[in-house]
């Protein structure tokens, strides 16, 4: 019986060290092949590094070319396949005092969902008038938070300290609708204000001839782009002898201002033939021409083809309505900002401008279907 026990035992310690030698020969055998793939998968990298391949961009993000775009929309950038290494932020800033300015920040909000799987973030930012301190201040709160780029609206030449503060800070600038041509942004977006002040003048013309009387309702004359287009159009009407200008007038891009003006321009010159809107509030003088039962009497040549001002083409009552393209001004900058940022390559051209549209009544239907 001892033998019997002593002989079970032995086995035991026999199978035990068996035993114990198959795990440490699976745990080194495991260890190489890691190790083994480590170097397979290096030497892989290195090769497609050396042959000037690259890899799949990393992240989970919606390529640009199967972007749901905004129908009858233009697209003139669309954002690289990357996600930025790092966090990026980009500071996009608009006036919020005018339908015109709501139609900037829905192609700012365009370009944030855009780039909101791309590890960048958008943030847009709303200015509450045109007032220079305001936007001096705005600016400077934006590179002391330290964005990775600013695309804003050159109000005024007097933002030009403001802006040498942000490249100097290493920021990228981008302006739209109002330029800062010397200031060292990198890219401009915009219609050629003067050219569309030219167009409007030429406008006003057709429509009432070279014997009459009109008056201007600015926004603002400190602002940069509405100045270029009160000038062009004073420059094609100036020289026609027969056309006497009645006076101007600023209305802050305000609709309720534009109207008040329009009344009072109609009260003192009953026979007024056409009046001129250089910015934001047309639809207010095209009511006040409305309601003094004159729509079609008074031509009425504005700028910004919005929901708010439609139903006055469509009617007659504005005679003629050239569009900027909106949407494209706070949306291409923003997505040419993230593209220099994440391939270092700067946008195709400095000056991007936009085609003018003009919209009358007989085509506005037409040509923006969406707004009816």
């Amino acid at each position: 019986m001892k033998k019997f026990v002593a002989l079970l035992l032995a086995m035991l310690m026999v199978f035990g060290l068996v035993a114990c030698g198959s795990d440490e020969g699976t745990t080194t055998d495991t260890s190489s092949n890691n190790t083994t793939n480590e170097t397979a998968d290096k030497g892989d990298a290195e090769q497609a590094e050396t042959s000037g391949e690259t890899s799949a961009p990393s992240g989970d993000f919606t390529p640009a070319d199967e972007i749901e775009y905004p129908q009858g929309k233009n697209i003139y950038s669309k954002p690289a396949d990357i996600v930025s290494e790092k966090p990026l932020k980009i500071a996009t800033v608009m006036v919020q005092t005018n339908p015109f300015g709501a139609a900037v920040l829905k192609g700012q909000e365009f370009a944030k969902s855009v780039l909101a799987d791309r590890n960048c973030t958008v943030d847009c930012i709303s200015v509450d008038s045109m007032d220079i301190i305001k936007w001096t201040n705005t600016l400077e709160n934006l590179i002391a938070s330290q964005y990775d780029a600013i695309c804003f609206f050159g109000v005024s030449d007097e933002l030009m300290p403001v802006t040498q503060n942000a490249i100097d800070a290493g920021i990228d600038v981008y302006t739209f609708n109002g330029d800062l041509p010397d200031s060292g942004r990198l890219a401009w977006y915009g219609m050629d204000d003067y050219a569309a002040g030219q167009a409007a003048g030429q406008a006003l013309l057709d429509a009432v001839g070279e014997e009459g009387s009109y008056a201007i309702i600015t926004g603002d004359f400190t602002v940069y782009g509405h100045e270029k287009r009160r000038t062009g159009a004073r420059d094609v009407l100036d020289p026609i002898e027969g056309l006497e200008l009645v006076g101007e007038y600023e209305a802050h891009d305000d609709a309720a201002e534009s109207y008040t003006h329009a009344t009072n321009i109609i009260t003192a010159n009953p026979d007024i033939d056409a009046i001129y809107l250089t910015a934001g509030g047309p639809s207010g003088a095209a009511q006040a021409v409305a309601d003094a039962g004159l729509s079609g009497e008074i031509a009425i040549i504005c700028h910004d083809v919005l929901p708010e001002q439609a139903p006055y083409i469509a009617d007659g009552t504005i005679t003629a309505c050239i569009d900027q393209d909106p949407f494209s001004q706070g949306y291409q900058p923003v997505i040419d900002a993230f593209n220099k940022l994440v391939t270092g390559e700067g946008p195709k051209e400095e000056l991007n401008y936009y085609d003018a549209v003009i919209a009358t009544p007989d085509n506005v239907k037409e040509l923006f279907p969406e707004l009816f």
